[in-house]
């Protein structure tokens, strides 16, 4: 059997997702990460601060769709590192980042037909007892979300939804036929 590139949705959708945080956060080390983070894993990122890792937790549902393919609802999450600077604590370089990747995914869909835009937006700080005991000058955060995706059969694009309008925003137009 010859190894071939992943072709899934989720695994282009968890690609893209990286690709487009890796874009926007210059200066800081992106990529793809598999599952939640544990305090040895946390002590090789802690090297690499600032650092994002991107996981796919898993769908936190799946369904049928009419098209005769499925649709998950993928539970994601940005797992931030930071290292205490001068004059600057780890936690706040955490909440900075976490901020900048929570307004980033606001909407977006990735580039992705087969995606809707993010749902219940969390950032969470996940600074414990554990990680006091390994060093107090580490920050971990995540911005976890959850995300619509197609996948299975007949994948058609979702549509995009419209832009909410202000209450009260209306406007009309009124065509006039041209004299000939």
């Amino acid at each position: 059997m010859v190894d071939q590139p992943p072709t899934g949705n989720f695994n282009r959708f968890h690609e893209a997702v990286t690709a487009d945080l890796k874009a926007a956060l210059t200066g800081v080390a992106v990529d793809e990460h598999f599952g939640p983070f544990e305090l040895d894993e946390l002590k090789s990122y802690a090297v690499k601060a600032p650092a994002v890792r991107v996981s796919i937790a898993g769908p936190s549902h799946t369904g049928a769709m009419s098209t005769g393919g499925r649709e998950a609802h993928l539970v994601v999450a940005a797992f931030v590192v930071t290292k205490a600077a001068p004059n600057w604590p780890a936690h706040k370089s955490a909440m900075d980042l976490a901020e900048r990747i929570a307004a980033r995914i606001h909407r977006r869909t990735f580039g992705l037909t087969f995606v809707e835009p993010p749902r219940d937006v969390i950032i969470e700080n996940l600074y414990s007892g554990k990680l006091r005991e390994f060093s107090g000058s580490v920050a971990l955060f995540s911005v976890s979300w959850t995300q619509r995706v197609q996948f299975g059969l007949e994948t058609a694009p979702l549509p995009v939804p419209a832009p909410p309008q202000p209450e009260g925003f209306a406007f009309e137009v009124e065509i006039e036929e041209v004299p000939q």
